[in-house]
């Protein structure tokens, strides 16, 4: 009995005395001066000196709270770069629709859609702070072209709205009326526009498909276009100055993820000190059981070590996780980034809409990462203490990482399993980033088929109207006749080079040479210009007719 009430009466001992010692502490700091720091007074050259308070301590929250605005403001890039290729992408399709001859009567193209999309894009232009990514004159300009196109639009429609109140010859008066008030709201930069459109336009075919060969040729002189409408027809980038401000280097965020980078490598760390400690403790505890000391009070004091290594463990791989998400976080960030920088207008059409979907997905995950980032460097017995949620954290990495993957980003996980799957994983990510260049060529190369039996189609038509209508062909309509046999001739050649077992830089050196001697060696409905004309075409049209072309977007 005696021998076993002893421990317990030496804890109770023990806990006295350590309580003693607390509260003897505790009141020589109570009773201790505050350190005293300086304070100019009012009146001049008087000092004064006041107490210190703990707003005068340096305290880690405001680099908790840097570090977040940074992120947030990082996401916030994100967006505003994505809203300036969409803006700039609806301002050319804004462009096309009223350079496109043909397509006056009702049902052919959404003007009034496109009104207002760009009216909304105004809206939120007027709203958008001057920033290193769209600086203040940029916007500027673009908010006068945006008005300039509206305008043109709007023109447009009452045009319309006039030919087929002329042709039912309803309410002539009430329209012509309506008209003369439109007219007069238009600057005079939008009459010379419309005037000079008229020397050169689009034309829509009765099939609905877009005749651009010609035009495009002919219009390489005078660069009636717009560069950015030019860039997106041909699905080329002329870089030039005076038009849209560059984006600023990412020196700043590859700092920061150095830093990140480093604050991960020390969370490491520290969790491995944290294990080999432990270790010793265990080593500690063995040797002492095995001298048969259990009424030493040395194992009680080993057992309390223990679980304070165990608390300081789990503590540690908290932050670890939480270093490893905030370091991911801001790696797809800039990744990001660069690839919205490289993607220029020609670009934005193919990878715009995944890019946009991505930055959202990020945005939205941002919001739940920002309250964890403040504990990113707290110690470990305090993250202990407040509970983080380790199942959360980790779907939060998951999640990221998923992300990562889309953009080509091969990251680590914490606790992720490196065994026989490892290299599988890295092949099928490899596979996934390869995959969207080959389903767009597939689609390329579907979508010229496609172009190529309505060529034919329709010069069989014209044949058919000749021979049996005696139907007197225009210069148009002969050019057309003209192609579809060139394409249909020059069809074969191209299949066999393709078919030829060659490797990609062989084959690129082949159609480069031919292409030198002969520049038309590829069929038409196999190029880019043709096809990107039908997918911006296809992008105006209203929405009950999309659903013919849907592979053109």
């Amino acid at each position: 009995m005696l021998a076993l009430g002893f421990p317990v009466a030496s804890r109770r001992l023990q806990g006295r005395r350590r309580n003693d010692e607390a509260n003897s502490l505790k009141s020589l700091l109570a009773s201790r001066p505050s350190p005293w720091v300086i304070q100019l007074s009012r009146g001049p050259g008087q000092v004064a000196f006041r107490p210190a308070s703990v707003s005068d301590c340096p305290s880690e929250t405001t680099s908790h709270e840097t570090q977040t605005e940074a992120a947030s403001k990082n996401i916030a890039k994100l967006k505003e770069m994505v809203f300036v290729k969409d803006m700039r992408a609806a301002m050319t399709s804004g462009e096309f629709a009223l350079r496109l001859r043909g397509a006056e009567r009702p049902g052919l193209v959404d003007y009034e859609g496109l009104y207002n999309v760009l009216e909304g894009f105004a809206g939120r232009l007027s709203e958008l702070e001057a920033s290193e990514v769209l600086r203040e004159e940029d916007a500027w300009k673009a908010e006068e072209d945006l008005k300039l196109i509206q305008g043109e639009l709007q023109d447009r429609v009452v045009e319309m709205t006039q030919e087929t109140g002329r042709d039912a010859q309803v309410g002539q008066e009430a329209v012509k009326s309506s008209s003369e008030q439109d007219t007069r709201r238009t600057s005079l930069n939008a009459k010379a526009a419309s005037q000079a459109r008229k020397k050169f336009m689009l034309y829509l075919r009765g099939d609905q498909m877009v005749d651009v060969d010609t035009v495009l040729q002919d219009s390489q002189a005078e660069q009636p276009f717009s560069r950015d409408l030019w860039e997106r027809l041909e699905g080329k980038t002329q870089h030039s100055e005076g038009e849209w401000s560059p984006y600023e280097d990412s020196q700043e965020a590859e700092r920061r993820i150095q830093q990140k980078e480093a604050i991960l490598l020390e969370a490491k760390q520290e969790l491995k000190t944290a294990k080999a400690k432990r270790a010793k403790v265990l080593k500690k505890m063995k040797k002492a059981a095995s001298k048969g000391g259990l009424q030493d009070k040395k194992p009680i004091d080993l057992t309390t070590d223990l679980f304070r290594w165990d608390r300081r463990i789990s503590g540690h791989q908290v932050l670890v996780l939480l270093a490893n998400v905030d370091l991911i976080f801001d790696k797809v960030a800039l990744q990001l980034e660069k690839l919205l920088v490289q993607a220029d207008i020609a670009e934005w059409d193919h990878s715009g809409r995944r890019l946009k979907r991505l930055v959202l997905k990020l945005s939205a995950l941002e919001v739940q990462v920002a309250p964890y980032r403040k504990y990113v460097r707290e110690s470990p017995e305090k993250v202990v203490h407040i509970g983080l949620d380790w199942d959360e954290l980790q779907m939060l990495e998951e999640q990221i990482a998923s992300i990562a993957q889309s953009v080509g980003l091969h990251v680590e996980r914490i606790n992720q399993r490196s065994g026989f799957f490892a290299p599988i994983r890295r092949q099928m990510l490899s596979f996934a980033t390869s995959w969207q260049k080959i389903r767009r060529g597939i689609v390329f190369q579907a979508n010229g088929v496609r172009l190529l039996s309505q060529d034919l189609r329709l010069a069989l038509k014209l044949l058919l109207k000749v021979v049996f209508l005696n139907h007197a062909l225009e210069d148009r309509e002969v050019r057309i006749c003209r192609r579809a046999v060139k394409d249909l001739l020059v069809l074969v050649p191209f299949l066999i080079l393709l078919l030829i077992p060659l490797s990609p830089p062989g084959h690129m050196l082949v159609f480069s040479l031919i292409l030198k001697v002969y520049p038309d060696f590829v069929p038409s409905p196999f190029t880019e210009h043709r096809q990107n004309v039908m997918r911006i075409y296809n992008a105006i049209k209203p929405v009950s007719e999309k659903s013919d072309h849907s592979s053109w977007s």
